[in-house]
């Protein structure tokens, strides 16, 4: 995972520089590295790390804030609802990891 978190911040700093001199985006680090970061949350959750939620989530919080900031309130809506979506998929995960089974007794109570 530290290698993915490292590859998040290098692909951050690449884009942010294509981003800051190529294009007239108005926050282009910050979207550089909320790009670099879900696509290292996508390559996780394909190799179906439990942390790939915990980075959809942060990452999540931080497209609403810019979305708000940037009078996207429908969009920021969507990114809360996908909080909403992460969250859950974090609970159902960690329910299924082995070991976090209630007692066959237990769950019939």
């Amino acid at each position: 995972m530290l290698v993915g978190l490292l590859a998040g911040a290098v692909g951050s700093v690449v884009l942010g520089y294509v981003m800051a001199s190529f294009t007239d985006a108005h926050i282009p680090w910050l979207d550089s590295a909320l790009t670099s970061f879900s696509l290292v949350a996508q390559f996780w959750m394909a190799r179906k790390y439990v942390a790939n939620w915990w980075l959809w989530i942060a990452v999540d919080i931080i497209y609403v804030g810019v979305y708000i900031y940037k009078d996207l309130d429908l969009t920021a809506g969507l990114y809360a609802a996908f909080i909403v979506l992460a969250v859950v998929g974090l609970r159902n995960w960690q329910r299924q990891l082995p070991g976090n089974h209630p007692p066959a007794a237990a769950a019939a109570l």
